[in-house]
């Protein structure tokens, strides 16, 4: 298998296949909602303000954070820290008519319940380009009672069986580093996800270049014992978040 399968079906799934959902109806002031995304836990930032859903523009604005993407995460009962993304193609070209908000001050931290009626103020802006909406990843919901080792694959494609490698440790996912990952890291993963452990391969995350660099780099130099460990939290490691790893060295991997 080579790597042109990425690449075309990434463009194929940005373009056409994560729909435009517009978001209408009553709504309670300082309510928050995700929408465009085909999943619950991602999409584009959509706040109920003078009693209007309206994105959130984050432009060029610093107050668009993590910490202010946390407290939307944990405003929709998502555990964990929230990372920011740009417009994946959720928007989906159709979306310029929608109203926008952006911030006109912020003190948001990590523990602020609500980011609305707790530490920021908005105002309604005429006009915010599609690039500069505000999309958010919230922890999948099946992650929620995820323990520190816990793994997953992370893409944007509907096949389950390939994806960045994501690693769980302490409220958040993060990447493991492609340093020394063999066959014998890539068969214990894949049985751990419930894929066969014959004919899986690493990849390069290139592949996965629009979404890598929302993740930190939290495992690296891992070495694993294909016939005694069960999981890749078990498997020999330099400890997480001991590494000099950049983003661009994450593994990607596909399980047959």
């Amino acid at each position: 298998m080579s790597f042109s399968f990425f690449s075309t079906s990434i463009c194929i799934i940005v373009l056409t296949a994560l729909i435009f959902s517009n978001v209408t109806g009553t709504c309670t002031e300082g309510s928050i909602t995700l929408f465009g995304s085909t999943r619950e836990y991602e999409g584009l930032v959509s706040v109920c303000y003078n009693d209007t859903w309206s994105v959130l523009c984050a432009g060029t604005d610093s107050r668009w954070n993590v910490d202010t993407a946390t407290i939307v995460c944990r405003s929709l009962n998502y555990k964990g820290a929230g990372i920011i993304l740009k417009d994946h193609g959720w928007s989906n070209g159709t979306s310029s008519s929608l109203p926008a908000v952006q911030f006109t001050s912020s003190q948001c931290t990590g523990g602020t319940a609500n980011i609305i009626t707790d530490c920021a103020s908005l105002e309604s802006i005429t006009y915010c380009p599609e690039h500069q909406y505000s999309g958010v990843l919230c922890s999948n919901p099946d992650a929620t009672a995820a323990a520190n080792g816990d793994t997953a694959l992370f893409s944007f494609l509907s096949a389950s069986n390939l994806g960045l490698l994501l690693i769980y440790y302490n409220g958040s996912y993060g990447t493991v580093c492609d340093d020394e990952f063999s066959m014998n890291e890539v068969q214990v993963l894949c049985t751990e996800l419930g894929f066969s452990s014959d004919n899986g391969i690493a990849v390069s995350s290139e592949k996965f270049v629009f979404i890598q660099d929302e993740f930190q780099v939290y495992l690296d130099t891992i070495r694993c014992r294909s016939y005694i460990d069960t999981t890749i939290g078990r498997c020999l490691n330099d400890g997480f978040r001991s590494t000099n790893c950049d983003t661009i060295e994450s593994v990607g991997i596909i399980c047959q």
